[in-house]
């Protein structure tokens, strides 16, 4: 009953015939106890024996749904699958809450409060909710390695700035007391990767969080995490391909993952995921045509940077977009970091699955004239409070830098859109 040191060596290694885990369901009968553990996300049988199981009669006294245990047995196959026949049974913690509080039983419910406080009740018990943390691993695993093979280098920037940089959105803000002055939540790490291109590293990427102080939703929180990805010497349609590809080499990651919990996918990505140009889908979705000379105009007259039209393709136009899709030249004036196509188009494109935006590829503009002029213009239209400093950006630019490609992989996204669900956190 003690846990001695070889026991815990042998789980530790994962050796064959070991085990541990939380006991969810529990069956008596006569001299045999049936359990049923979950562990790393998987569902356990565990078969005990009075004559075969140590302290047997001891044991049975002592465990309780909830308890954490561990052991050793023999495994064999039976009617009902693959079973452990426990030799040998310790019990690494004793449940002490009284059975209908554990969250454990099938008719106890809890309150949405509590569910939330404690969801490692559901991670025991849920498929979606143990397979959501195991896809999230393999996800992480399976973007590394591709960008790895790939030859892109992983790089971290700060989280905390001195300085505001990113887009039309707004930051979090905190304050440094020892130097009493603002500090901002990154929005991107846009900026700090592109200089490090500018140092002439040609392929990096990040993986971490970014903060916007926007709307929230089911689909779209913030903090959210996220992937960005940037390339130097590389076109659109390379771009494309290549976060395609990305995708694609996670989806076939996955899929042991959904085979292990008996989800089906409701789409995928290993298909042909076809282009459609802006405009086009506009016209696909409500049937007129879309004047971009209206909205240049009502660009430069109202300075809206066409936040009207953007809200419109999020919260519009994509809403019932099951399949996947890629919609290209999305609308100028946006981002100033962004080159232009024409006065109205930017090189910038959308992998839209599941009625969410998964992954965002753009070109960056490279003069450092036209990159000056906008980055002007937003900061005039930006609160007091946002302290911005673009000089090294524009120094590195000035210097001479290639053409970038970016790639934003929204990694909370990836398994909602696969499985075809609003919020897998849910």
């Amino acid at each position: 009953m003690n846990l001695s040191e070889d026991v815990l060596n042998n789980i530790r290694a994962g050796a064959g015939g070991t085990f541990a885990g939380r006991i969810i369901k529990m069956y008596n009968h006569g001299n045999v106890c049936l359990m049923r553990l979950s562990s790393n996300g998987e569902r356990i049988r565990i078969v005990t024996k009075h004559g075969i199981t140590e302290n047997y009669k001891e044991l049975i006294g002592l465990l309780t749904i909830g308890s954490y245990i561990c052991g050793t047995g023999q495994k064999q196959l039976s009617h009902h699958g693959e079973e452990i026949l426990a030799a040998e049974i310790n019990i690494v913690r004793k449940n002490y809450l009284p059975e209908q509080e554990t969250g454990l039983l099938e008719n106890c419910l809890f309150t949405l409060s509590d569910r939330k406080k404690y969801y490692h009740s559901y991670i025991c018990t849920d498929d979606k909710c143990a397979m959501n943390i195991q896809a999230r691993a393999s996800i992480l695993w399976a973007l590394r390695y591709f960008l790895h093979e790939n030859g892109y280098m992983e790089c971290t920037t700060p989280v905390m700035s001195r300085f505001f940089h990113g887009g039309g959105s707004q930051a979090f803000i905190t304050h440094m007391r020892d130097s009493d002055r603002d500090l901002y939540m990154r929005i991107t790490s846009e900026i700090a990767l592109k200089l490090i291109i500018g140092g002439t590293f040609l392929k990096v990427f990040e993986v971490g969080y970014s903060f916007r102080n926007g709307s929230v939703s089911a689909m779209y929180e913030t903090p959210f995490y996220a992937s960005e990805i940037y390339s130097a010497f590389i076109n659109e349609n390379e771009n494309i391909n290549f976060g395609l590809a990305i995708i694609r080499a996670i989806e076939r990651e996955l899929n042991d993952i959904f085979t292990l919990f008996h989800f089906e996918k409701q789409i995928s990505f290993l298909g042909e995921v076809p282009i459609v140009s802006f405009e086009d889908y506009y016209k696909q979705k409500c049937g007129d045509e879309f004047n971009w000379d209206a909205l240049v105009k009502d660009n430069y007259q109202s300075g809206n940077m066409c936040s009207d039209v953007y809200k419109l393709f999020k919260k519009k136009l994509i809403v019932n977009q099951k399949t996947p899709i890629i919609i290209s030249d999305l609308p100028a004036g946006i981002s100033p970091l962004i080159q232009k196509k024409t006065q109205g188009k930017l090189c910038r494109s959308y992998l839209v699955a599941n009625g969410a935006t998964l992954m965002e590829y753009a070109i960056g503009e490279n003069d450092p004239e036209k990159l000056e002029q906008e980055l002007t213009k937003q900061r005039k239209k930006q609160a007091d409070r946002y302290l911005r400093d673009d000089s090294a950006l524009l120094h590195a630019y000035r210097m001479g830098m290639p053409l970038i490609g970016s790639i934003f992989l929204g990694i909370d996204r990836i398994i909602p859109a696969l499985v075809g669900v609003e919020n897998i956190n849910d």
